[in-house]
């Protein structure tokens, strides 16, 4: 077979340096990085909660426990940050002051009091061109080379039409060659999938063509997923055969023992789960084995989610009425949940998650504005042709810092 992709033909453009270096200019943020730092934050509205939390955050050092054990607090993890990303102005000037793996706080800014850990900092660091290089050149091609695809269709299908054996495709138009027996769920002979180019999309139209398509057949140009193309060329058709059993018993115990399991443990929660339907999950475990699992009294909220129970459950559990249980399946488990009660968000939540919000919407607002920019400006003029240093201060003049410094 040949198969000829965006990504395939993408290694084969050439990028001129000086169009690099105007990449390069133009995307100085990304190489010219101030210090960042890692930091976890909990804002309290009241100053004794955030002192009993720093006490306790103090003592335990663990993230996840004084989570749980602050459910007045908006927790929020930032990795990597710069101080200008922050949106808090006063909480970033406190996080690249303090020291590191140090519980900070409580201090008061106008979020709230804040009480925050330094996880990690790297000091600022620039990438040379020359380490960049690379980089920059795999996004042009990455850019250009859905447009050179089309472009190069043509050739690809005079090249095809003139090998009935696939052998004479010129290498400058970024087809890649493939040879070798597959079965149609595209497996090799050993059991390991056959490295056919390409995505799962356009990996199943291939092998859907391969089994179609006649011993000896005239190769043709068949259209693929986003763009792509194929030809393939079936020399030789092997009969199906059955595999003894004794090549493939332990992989045959390996599955059975799994599905038997599955529908043990099926079975056995559907039954638990009839029984809590009829008063309480409590009561339906008493003095069963699986008692030893239940876990009682689990605080959640949308604002402080229980990082140990599945995303499924954790969702499911919100359209659960008191009083009820619903039964739901993990990636490696099921469980079964009883709402026992229910109690209105703190008003402190609230305000602290409307606030982080709002911050959150102006940060993305103020970076979607270099990217639709760049987007823009991509689409209608050459980098070579740009104001670098005019865009560049269009960029900085959108950062945080610079708003807050606007306000």
């Amino acid at each position: 077979m040949v198969v000829m992709t965006a990504d395939s033909v993408a290694k084969t453009i050439e990028v001129p340096d000086d169009v690099l270096h105007k990449l390069y200019d133009f995307q100085a943020r990304t190489y010219n990085v101030p210090e960042t730092r890692t930091l976890q934050v909990l804002t309290f509205q009241d100053e004794a909660k955030a002192n009993a939390a720093a006490t306790a955050w103090r003592n335990t050092n663990a993230w996840d426990t004084i989570q749980k054990a602050s459910p007045d607090a908006a927790a929020v993890a930032l990795p990597h940050v710069r101080q200008s990303d922050i949106p808090n102005p006063e909480l970033a000037k406190l996080a690249f002051a303090a020291p590191a793996n140090q519980i900070s706080g409580p201090t008061k800014t106008a979020a709230g009091w804040v009480v925050f850990n330094i996880m990690d900092v790297v000091a600022p660091h620039q990438t040379s061109f020359e380490q960049a290089k690379n980089d920059l050149r795999d996004q042009v091609q990455k850019q250009e080379a859905s447009q050179a695809l089309q472009a190069r269709l043509t050739q690809f299908q005079d090249a095809i039409a003139g090998s009935t054996t696939l052998e004479k495709i010129p290498s400058n138009l970024g087809a890649v060659p493939a040879a070798g027996s597959l079965d149609a769920h595209g497996m090799t002979q050993d059991g390991i999938p056959a490295p056919i180019p390409g995505d799962a999309g356009l990996r199943q139209s291939i092998i859907q063509h391969i089994f179609s398509q006649k011993k000896d057949a005239q190769p043709v140009v068949v259209n693929g997923p986003d763009g792509s193309a194929f030809a393939v060329a079936v020399d030789e058709i092997h009969p199906g055969t059955l595999r003894p059993f004794t090549e493939v018993r332990d992989q045959v115990v390996q599955a059975w023992t799994a599905d038997q399991q599955r529908h043990a443990a099926d079975a056995r929660v559907t039954a638990l789960f009839t029984e809590a339907k009829k008063s309480t999950l409590a009561k339906a475990l008493e003095n069963q084995p699986e008692s030893a699992n239940l876990r009682k009294d689990v605080a959640v909220s949308r604002i402080h989610p229980d990082q140990s129970l599945p995303q499924n459950v954790l969702r499911a559990a919100f359209g659960l009425k008191v009083g009820t249980t619903g039964m739901y399946e993990g990636p490696d488990a099921f469980w079964l949940v009883n709402v026992t009660a229910q109690k209105p968000g703190d008003a402190g939540d609230s305000q602290s998650l409307r606030h982080d919000l709002d911050a959150q919407y102006v940060q993305s607002l103020q970076a979607d504005i270099p990217m639709a920019l760049d987007a823009a400006l991509e689409k209608t003029v050459p980098v070579s042709h740009m104001n670098m240093n005019l865009f560049n201060q269009v960029v900085a003049s959108t950062s945080p810092a610079a708003a807050n410094g606007a306000q």
